[in-house]
């Protein structure tokens, strides 16, 4: 068998059934699973099979003496270790189901997913409640990433810097990647089958803790690649709680990641903002906010115009065709 599990009683007959003369029975590279009762296992003779090969790993949470005091599989590189759970009375049953049912429920919300043995990013220490924002603020630019590519992305660079995001890089680039496959992939994505999905649709991604280099406190930063180009958005949030973006490409502004957004780059000439304004008047489209940023007078700017209704195609198609106008975008956050 490539895998055995034990689930017995130790009694005289069983003890030490997993032995040096068994193990040498068993297939080469069987992976064994013990969360019965530990005297089931000689536990040398365990550790001799890891060491030779002949036992590829062993999963445990039971021992031949509790709590394990010197024992040399505690933190062997090919044993997988959980807590003995030793609920033998029905009120620690019920104590037990209710913490599992409770965590469950937290998971599938989003809130929390404390005790979770294949998240991809460490959790022990940390709160969710602390770190929400930041993982809301990261879905939002792997969900802006996405609605801007026109190409198909090969890889994401994602980067923090500042003290509330020590530590947090790998879970920020969970939450880029369950926003940017959101649309894209039919079933449920969250942080734990985000990295996964990423893999087999072939996005390679990167983490990195950078150096402090803005006036920013705590600033996310992801780049998006494809083939022949790439595009760069910082994120970060105001008062902790607000997020938004401060940087797309060489063009510095601050923007609102909400709702349905209006991206346009033009050539920076008077009369610009009047067009656009009577355009999406005449569809009947309010605008909520604008923001622009622009390399110099003159020169090329980028307007990031929040909008209370998504705009018909026709209005969209009349946006383009003013003449300052080089590329515009409709996306939704």
């Amino acid at each position: 068998a490539d895998y055995i599990t034990l689930h017995t009683a130790a009694v005289p007959a069983t003890i030490k059934m997993i032995n040096a003369d068994t193990i040498a029975q068993m297939k080469d590279g069987v992976i064994l699973v013990n969360d019965a009762r530990g005297k089931l296992i000689d536990e040398e003779a365990l550790l001799a099979g890891l060491e030779s090969g002949k036992i590829k790993a062993a999963a445990l949470d039971v021992y031949s003496s509790e709590p394990p005091k010197d024992n040399p599989l505690i933190g062997h590189p090919k044993v997988l270790h959980t807590p003995h759970l030793g609920a033998s009375t029905v009120e620690a049953q019920r104590a037990v189901a209710e913490q599992i049912v409770a965590q469950v429920l937290d998971a599938l919300r989003g809130t929390d997913f404390r005790n979770a043995l294949n998240m991809p990013f460490e959790t022990k220490g940390i709160d969710f409640n602390a770190i929400r924002p930041f993982l809301g603020l990261a879905e939002k630019l792997g969900k802006l990433h996405a609605g801007l590519a026109q190409h198909p992305i090969t890889k994401l660079e994602v980067a923090v810097n500042g003290e509330a995001l020590n530590g947090l890089v790998k879970a920020v680039a969970a939450g880029i990647l369950q926003g940017f496959l959101a649309d894209k992939h039919d079933g449920p994505i969250n942080y734990i089958n985000a990295p996964v999905l990423a893999e087999q649709y072939g996005i390679a991604i990167t983490q990195s803790t950078t150096p402090k280099e803005t006036d920013y406190p705590n600033i996310i930063s992801c780049k998006a690649y494809w083939d022949g180009g790439e595009r760069r958005l910082d994120g970060v949030l105001f008062g902790n709680e607000e997020p938004r973006i401060v940087r797309i490409n060489r063009y510095k502004l601050e923007a609102k990641p909400e709702g349905t957004i209006l991206l346009m780059l033009n050539k920076d000439v008077p009369g610009v903002i009047g067009q656009i304004g009577t355009i999406l008047s005449a569809y009947n489209v309010n605008i909520g906010e604008w923001r622009m940023g622009r390399d110099e007078p003159g020169g090329e700017a980028l307007s990031v115009i929040n909008l209370d209704s998504e705009p018909p195609a026709p209005a969209v198609d009349a946006l383009s065709k003013i003449t300052a106008v080089t590329d515009i975008r409709v996306v939704t956050v």
